[in-house]
């Protein structure tokens, strides 16, 4: 990857290009052997020709730890000079997040608690519960990013999850490619680019970034 100083390759004069993106395991690159390389953030930032890339994702992280994540690892007036770039991938929304031993984010599934009132809220009326939820920190993000002048853009993980929620809410950074972002075709297709943990492999990686940077440059212009 690029180095971030400006004087690399004669770009003295240009603004320098920062990509941040969010997500769980899926934004990881988990699936292949170096996801610091192989999954699709490294990717995509090698298309765009980006000078750095912050990658906040890990498996099962939840829609409000990776804002939180964010705001811990991310010194937004570090970068007030570059063009930022934020890219959410959202994850499953039925996940939430606490502070936990010492300021670490402690990611949980719902079906890690058995109280019944929790059971019952966020199993009988999904869409007033867990969407609501991960509506609240889109909205979040997007006074972040807006304060932060970045340029944000928000996908979906899940694919039905998606239309579902810009009709919830019709947010202007939702990034709709009109078809999902891993559906890799056959089954024959879908086992080539799949590894044994159903996660994209290098392979599937490159599809997804490549998918990924078509609706990206065109939404920004680049």
């Amino acid at each position: 990857m690029v180095s971030n100083k400006s004087f690399i390759l004669g770009r003295e004069n240009q603004i320098r290009k920062l990509l941040i993106t969010l997500g769980c395991s899926l934004t990881y690159g988990e699936g292949t052997e170096n996801p610091a390389k192989q999954g699709w953030p490294p990717l995509l930032c090698e298309k765009l020709g980006f000078d750095k890339l912050i990658n906040v994702s890990g498996g099962g992280w939840s829609t409000s730890g990776i804002i939180k994540e964010l705001m811990e690892q991310v010194n937004f007036k570090e970068y007030a000079d570059w063009e930022i770039y934020v890219l959410f991938y959202l994850p499953d929304p039925t996940r939430l997040s606490f502070y936990w031993d010492k300021g670490h984010i402690q990611h949980f599934m719902i079906t890690h608690f058995s109280d019944e009132m929790v059971y019952e809220l966020f199993h009988m009326e999904p869409d007033k519960a867990t969407k609501q939820e991960q509506i609240f920190y889109i909205k979040m993000l997007e006074q972040i990013c807006e304060n932060n002048h970045c340029n944000l853009s928000l996908i979906h993980s899940c694919w039905s999850t998606q239309n579902e929620m810009e009709k919830l809410y019709r947010s202007k950074y939702w990034l709709n490619p009109r078809y999902h972002i891993l559906d890799f075709g056959t089954d024959e297709e879908h086992e080539e680019h799949t590894a044994p943990c159903n996660h994209p492999n290098e392979k599937g990686y490159k599809v997804v970034a490549d998918r990924i940077y078509q609706v990206f440059k065109n939404r920004h212009n680049l």
